[in-house]
């Protein structure tokens, strides 16, 4: 590995562990983000690969459809794995633009209601 890879895969690590601490305190489980951190490994192997020295969305886009996965790919016409891939790339890649990410699913929190309430 040269000194470009080698700065290419800590940068796309960082943006990995970063985007992992911030599922946690989202609430996500520990099952849910080492599935993601798999295909998070995995899209560092292809991107070493190309030699991409941060994270490209084209890049993302080639290795999507190298999982067989098109951008006119229906929910319903995908493997699990495929819409689990699918998935963690939309995090890393809106984790990459904004920051942050927003978990799709609405967690509710149960409320405790004073007796009166009831």
């Amino acid at each position: 590995m040269n000194d470009r890879t080698a700065a290419s895969q800590s940068r796309l690590e960082g943006l990995v562990t970063d985007i992992l601490q911030h599922m946690q305190g989202l609430g996500y489980s520990a099952a849910y983000m080492q599935v993601c951190r798999g295909v998070w490994r995995d899209f560092m192997r292809f991107s070493a690969q190309s030699l991409v020295e941060e994270f490209s969305q084209e890049v993302a886009l080639r290795f999507t459809e190298s999982c067989g996965i098109t951008v006119e790919s229906h929910r319903s016409g995908l493997s699990y794995r495929q819409r689990v891939i699918r998935a963690a790339m939309r995090i890393l890649a809106e984790f990459n633009l904004h920051g942050c990410y927003q978990r799709r699913r609405c967690m509710m929190q149960e409320v405790e209601l004073p007796a009166p309430l009831h």
